[in-house]
C-alpha cells in the first residue's frame, strides 16, 4: 500500500498535468486526496519539497535503460524511442514547462542537466554500438553523430511543445501526443545513416509504426 506522501506525490503528477506546476495549490492536492492542507503540509513543508520528490518518482525511479546487455537490434532502438514518448506523454506537464520547472526548481535543475548530458552520451554510444554491428555508416563527417544524437534529445524532450504550439488545444486545454508521427521524426533522422542491413530493420520497424494501436 502506497505512503501518505507517495500518494501525495502521485496526485500531484495527476493535477499537474491538468493544471500545470504554477496553477496548483496546496488546496488542490489536499482536497483531491480528501485531507486536510495541515495533513498536507506534515509531509511537504513547502512546494520545492514536493516537486524534488516528484522529479525523484518521475525520474529516478522509472530510468530507461538505454544500454542493455547482450546483442542488441535497431528493434530495441525502436522499442526504447517507444518508451521514451510514452513517458513524454505521461508525465506532460514536466516537458511543457519544462525551462520553468528548471529555472524555479534550481535542484531539480541541476538533477536534470546531468541527465539530459548523460542520456545523450548514452545514445551517442548506443549509435557506436550500431556501428560495429553493421547498422550505422561509419560516421561521415567527425562530430555528425554527435549532433545527431542531440538533436533526437531535442525532439525526445520538446516533442510536445511543438505539438502544443502548432494544434489548437481541446476544451480541457490538453493537446493530442501524436505518438506515430513523433516515432516517424525520429526515424527520419537516422534513416539516411543506416547500413542496407540497417534499413531491412527499418522497414520492419515501420510496419509496427503504420499499424493502428490495438
Amino acid at each position: 500500500m502506497a505512503s501518505t506522501k507517495e500518494k501525495i506525490v502521485q496526485m500531484a503528477i495527476e493535477i499537474f498535468n491538468k493544471k500545470g506546476i504554477k496553477n496548483t495549490t496546496s488546496r488542490d492536492i489536499a482536497d483531491a486526496l480528501e485531507i486536510s492542507r495541515g495533513n498536507l503540509s506534515y509531509h511537504y513543508k513547502c512546494k520545492t519539497d514536493l516537486i524534488e520528490d516528484v522529479y525523484k518518482y518521475i525520474f529516478e525511479s522509472k530510468e530507461i535503460e538505454i544500454l542493455p546487455n547482450g546483442l542488441v537490434t535497431l528493434h530495441h532502438f525502436h522499442a526504447l524511442f517507444k518508451q521514451m514518448i510514452d513517458f513524454q506523454d505521461r508525465y506532460r506537464f514536466f516537458f511543457l514547462d519544462i525551462i520553468e520547472i528548471l529555472r524555479d526548481y534550481p535542484a531539480v535543475g541541476k538533477l536534470y542537466r546531468e541527465r539530459a548530458h548523460r542520456r545523450t552520451a548514452q545514445g551517442r554510444a548506443l549509435i557506436n554500438y550500431y556501428i560495429g554491428s553493421g547498422l550505422f555508416q561509419p560516421e561521415p563527417i567527425p562530430g555528425i553523430y554527435d549532433q545527431l544524437s542531440n538533436t533526437v534529445w531535442i525532439v525526445r524532450v520538446f516533442w510536445l511543445n511543438q505539438v502544443w504550439i502548432k494544434q489548437e488545444c481541446k476544451k480541457d486545454g490538453t493537446v493530442a501526443m501524436d505518438k506515430k508521427r513523433a516515432l516517424e521524426s525520429i526515424w527520419m533522422l537516422h534513416y539516411p545513416h543506416l547500413t542496407d542491413k540497417g534499413k531491412v530493420e527499418y522497414f520492419e520497424i515501420m510496419k509496427l509504426v503504420a499499424k493502428p494501436a490495438s
